[in-house]
């Protein structure tokens, strides 16, 4: 008798242990440094850095891995995955989003080094092939150019695929199109990753700035559990010091 109450006390305890209820947080979407870059990098971008600190504090596990990012967006709404990364609630507003951003983007703009281009209205883009990435959203007006003009391959450029940012800006460098669309942080980075310093400039943000997010699933009903335990997680950060030197590595500013 004695043996089967510490049998079912034991199996009591391991049901109620912190790893037999952590969870795995799935986390997709293609490679956006300096918010999220390749998995097996030593820096995998600040945004998955700050996501472990939150989830694996409170005994979860994180699995980050990159995918298209039309992919990433449809299979995690269908609850395949647990959250993007990098979403705007203008990207995907049927995910699930905290109170708390991961981050302001403000897009512009990537230009050969000696251009002279200006980006003054959406006038500035007539006689220029623009390089985006599929199932980017931008800024309303630029998106609707997108829209407008997306079978013509002398006005856009849509690449796709994990490495559709450094396809953009090899087609930039070979002039095969003229200019590139992303985030000015993202544009920066990729300037100093691929050495293009003295071949490739990014132009001063003209275009208005979004927060961007880890975002949960809608089909998961844990999503406003991870929401609300990645927002105190972020505000704890910030109140510790802990983001500031997470941010530093990144070259970031806090957007707050």
């Amino acid at each position: 008798m004695k043996s089967l109450v510490c049998v079912s006390l034991s199996l009591a305890m391991l049901c109620f242990s912190p790893v037999a209820m952590a969870d795995t947080i799935s986390i997709r979407g293609d490679a956006w440094c300096p918010y999220n870059c390749e998995p097996t990098d030593a820096a995998p971008g600040y945004m998955i850095e700050v996501a472990k600190e939150v989830f694996e504090k409170a005994g979860h596990k994180v699995d980050y891995q990159t995918l298209t990012w039309a992919r990433a967006l449809e299979k995690v709404k269908a609850g395949e995955f647990t959250a993007a990364v990098g979403a705007a609630q203008d990207d995907a507003p049927e995910l699930v989003y905290g109170k708390n951003a991961l981050g302001n983007s403000s897009n512009t703009f990537a230009v050969r080094a000696d251009d002279p281009f200006v980006y003054k209205d959406i006038s500035s883009l007539n006689g220029k092939a623009l390089g985006t990435i599929n199932g980017y959203a931008y800024t309303d007006v630029i998106d609707k150019y997108i829209e407008d003009n997306k079978a013509d391959p002398k006005k856009i450029q849509a690449a796709a695929g994990d490495d559709a940012i450094k396809t953009n800006f090899t087609k930039l460098v070979a002039k095969r199109i003229d200019l590139i669309v992303d985030d000015g942080n993202v544009l920066a980075s990729q300037v100093a990753l691929q050495h293009l310093e003295g071949k490739v400039k990014v132009i001063e943000s003209p275009l208005p700035s979004v927060d961007v997010y880890i975002a949960f699933s809608p089909a998961n009903p844990k999503s406003t559990e991870y929401v609300t335990l990645l927002d105190k997680g972020i505000d704890d950060l910030r109140a510790s010091g802990q983001l500031a030197k997470i941010l530093a590595k990144y070259g970031v500013k806090d957007w707050k």
